[in-house]
C-alpha cells in the first residue's frame, strides 16, 4: 500500500491515469478545497463504452470515492487550493504508468473548463485510439464476469417471471379466501 498526496491550484488538471502491471485501487479524499475527481473504466473490453463518473470531493462534506483497478483515474483542482490524498493498493512503478488525454472527445468527459493547467507530461498522452490493445488493462476474469451477467440476467427474468405469477396466484387466493 502506498499514500500520495498532491497539492494542486485552481484549474489543475492531472490525468487520465492507469497502470498496467501493477494495476492500482485507490481511495481518494480531498483535505483543503474542492476538486472533481474522474474515474474512467478502460478494460480493454469496456473501454469503448466510455463509461465515466465524476464525483466532486471536498473538505468539507469529507467524501471519499474507491476506484478499482481497472480504471483510469484524473482530477481537476475547483478550488483556490487543493490537497488531493490518496492510497493506492500497490506501488507506483514509473515504467508501468500510463495514461489517455484528458481531453479526448470519443470519451467525452464534460470538463467544466475549456483550459486548464495540464502537465507536459499528461498533454503528450495519447488519445483512447492511439493507445495499444496490449496497453490497456486485461483482467482474466473479464469474460467470466460476462458469462456470469448473461447468466444472472437469465436467471433474474426466470424470478421477475416466477414472482409474477405467484403474485398473480395469491391475488386470485386471497379473492377466494375473503
Amino acid at each position: 500500500m502506498q499514500d500520495n498526496h498532491s497539492s494542486s491550484e485552481r484549474g489543475t488538471l492531472r490525468g487520465l491515469h492507469f497502470q498496467l502491471r501493477h494495476a492500482q485501487a485507490k481511495l481518494c479524499r480531498v483535505v483543503e478545497g474542492e476538486a472533481l475527481d474522474v474515474l474512467w473504466i478502460i478494460r480493454v473490453r469496456l473501454a469503448a463504452l466510455r463509461k465515466w463518473t465524476l464525483v466532486v470531493l471536498s473538505a468539507e462534506k469529507q467524501n471519499q470515492l474507491y476506484i478499482p483497478a481497472g480504471f483510469a483515474h484524473g482530477f481537476l483542482a475547483l478550488s483556490e487550493r487543493v490537497q488531493f490524498l490518496y492510497k493506492c493498493s500497490d506501488f507506483y512503478h514509473a515504467e508501468d504508468e500510463h495514461g489517455v488525454l484528458w481531453s479526448d472527445r470519443k470519451i467525452g468527459i464534460p470538463w467544466p473548463i475549456p483550459d486548464p493547467l495540464v502537465s507536459d507530461k499528461d498533454k503528450k498522452l495519447p488519445e483512447l485510439a492511439g493507445v495499444p490493445r496490449e496497453l490497456l488493462p486485461q483482467y482474466p476474469s473479464d469474460e467470466a464476469q460476462d458469462s456470469a451477467y448473461r447468466k444472472n440476467g437469465q436467471l433474474g427474468r426466470e424470478l421477475i417471471s416466477s414472482l409474477s405469477r405467484w403474485a398473480r396466484s395469491s391475488r386470485s387466493a386471497m379473492r377466494n379466501w375473503i
